[in-house]
């Protein structure tokens, strides 16, 4: 059986140093940067993605399957990109009617 993953509009910060994010931090047993998930602490190597899950939780994901699993989206429209409601500049409501967002008729 195959599955496809929902489309959900994500939170992601990409990390270089401490700082950039306010979940990372240093262990006390290591000298590696950490983070703490669902599944316990977690390992942030520079240049990996920093998740906010859908529940709050956070997560790294390694940049190579950060770019073959997202992409950007419009920070205006992201909630109907997620539900695969644009056309373009054009909404399309649950009746099928299509309505431009950028206001123009």
């Amino acid at each position: 059986m195959k599955f496809r993953k929902k489309p959900v509009v994500i939170e992601a910060t990409q990390w270089f140093k401490m700082g950039d994010h306010p979940k990372v931090f240093m262990g006390q047993l290591s000298d590696r940067p950490r983070i703490d998930t669902l599944e316990g602490p977690m390992f942030v190597d520079v240049g990996d993605w920093i998740i906010t899950g859908v529940k709050g939780e956070h997560y790294p994901c390694k940049p190579d399957i950060f770019e073959a699993t997202y992409e950007p989206v419009n920070e205006n429209t992201a909630h109907f990109e997620a539900y695969g409601l644009m056309g373009g500049d054009e909404f399309v409501s649950g009746y099928g009617v299509k309505r431009n967002i950028l206001g123009d008729s």
